[in-house]
């Protein structure tokens, strides 16, 4: 008898521990860098609405959902995917076999490209709202989320064949937090951002690309007032990303970099007048 109530407890023991383990979300809003290698996913999250911008290159994502969303919470308000490259979107396979997503964010994709015929399928089958996004919409939420790029004059041009190029671009905003979450823009959309007559101040950002040369724009950034930035990378990948340089450059300019590769997930939460960033950061 002693023994099967020694063993219930060990086994109430470890239920409690894993749920401790859980983080379970707040009502302040969250933003979720998730940790899914080489690749790109954000999870925007209040209480039980949340939306998630792409969702990397395979079933990490889950991983990342399983730890900050409510343990019998298995819909999705909103699901981005920026632009069709795998490292960005291949998660959401997993995603629509898992979980009910009601919006379906996404822009023009080349007809070439070998998921949309599997992600058509999934989004038919759950019934899934689909909404081309362009610049001047905005998504419905708790929180200000504003779509910047791409314009639907760019659409227009038939340049959409560049998927970095048409990479959607969101601002999101809450009380005098605001983040910009730029997929894999390149210098040309960063270019274009920094004409807008209403050119938004920061407070932090995604860097594009995951840190590339290529697709960093020294004034936009720098000029920003961003305080801090997030960049989604692999460790030891073998495209150098992030670049040395850019990282010095954020450096002389006092602005935190807070990498995947060496951070792991990077929680940002906001309360109110400010915002904590935490994370398991180590070099």
């Amino acid at each position: 008898m002693k023994y099967k109530l020694a063993v219930l407890l060990l086994l109430l023991w470890m239920a409690f521990a894993s749920l401790a383990n859980r983080v379970r979300p707040k009502n302040q809003f969250q933003v979720i860098v998730c940790d899914v290698g080489q690749g790109h996913a954000v999870l925007l999250q209040q209480a039980s609405w949340q939306v998630l911008v792409d969702a990397g290159p395979d079933e990490r994502v889950l991983d990342c959902l399983q730890q900050y969303m409510p343990g019998n919470d298995k819909q999705l308000e909103w699901a981005v995917a920026t632009h069709p490259d795998l490292d960005h979107v291949n998660g959401f396979v997993s995603i629509l076999q898992r979980y009910r997503v009601v919006n379906w964010g996404w822009t023009e994709w080349p007809e070439s490209n070998q998921l949309i015929g599997i992600l058509g399928q999934l989004l038919d089958k759950t019934e899934t709202h689909k909404v081309k996004l362009v610049a001047g919409q905005a998504i419905m939420a708790p929180v200000e989320i504003q779509v910047l790029w791409p314009t639907l004059a760019y659409l227009s041009a038939d340049r959409a064949g560049d998927t970095n190029q048409a990479s959607i671009v969101l601002l999101v905003k809450q009380a005098d937090f605001s983040m910009l979450l730029t997929g894999d823009a390149d210098q040309f959309v960063q270019q274009r951002l920094a004409t807008l007559a209403d050119n938004p101040s920061l407070f932090a950002g995604q860097l594009p690309h995951h840190g590339s040369k290529t697709g960093f724009t020294a004034d936009f950034w720098l000029r920003s007032g961003v305080e801090f930035v997030t960049v989604s990378v692999g460790k030891d990948n073998s495209y150098g990303h992030p670049d040395k340089d850019l990282l010095q450059q954020l450096a002389n300019k006092g602005i935190n970099v807070y990498r995947t590769d060496l951070c792991r997930d990077i929680r940002i939460t906001i309360k109110q007048q400010s915002a904590s960033v935490k994370t398991r950061c180590h070099h």
